[in-house]
């Protein structure tokens, strides 16, 4: 009876060693979605993709992700922008200022549920305003 309760006991702490080391698991070893880039080029003219194709209005990116907003200047004069991302949850972001002297810049950030939509727009009064305030992204 004794040798029973012996290996019992050891069993049971056994398990509870092991639980307790999988809730200490540093974090780079925990199951996390991969941070996504996107890369948004930026002239007068208003947003390409990577390839300098102009983009619709609506980009759609995964929900409950880490993404990386690349902004990515592309115009050939002195004009600088600088992009604002408010969500919808009233939370606002700004990236670093973009021109032909700093040609990219990034803000990180978490999408949140289906459909969180995310507006993007040049908060710099330049040359090309009218065509850089209508992105919007959205969590699918």
């Amino acid at each position: 009876m004794k040798k029973e309760q012996q290996k019992t006991n050891t069993l049971f702490v056994t398990i509870l060693v092991l639980l307790s080391s999988l809730l200490f698991l540093p974090s780079n070893l925990v199951a996390k979605s991969p941070r996504i880039e996107v890369v948004i080029k930026v002239s007068n003219q208003g947003f390409f993709n990577e390839a300098g194709q102009p983009v619709d209005n609506l980009l759609k990116v995964p929900q409950q992700s880490d993404i990386r907003l690349i902004f990515e200047y592309m115009g050939d004069g002195e004009d600088y922008h600088e992009f604002s991302l408010l969500f919808d949850s009233g939370e606002e972001l700004y990236a670093d200022p973009i021109s032909y002297l700093n040609k990219r810049a990034s803000v990180e950030f978490s999408t949140g549920e289906h459909l969180q939509k995310i507006e993007i727009f040049c908060v710099v009064d330049c040359e090309g305003m009218k065509n850089l305030l209508d992105l919007v992204l959205v969590a699918t």
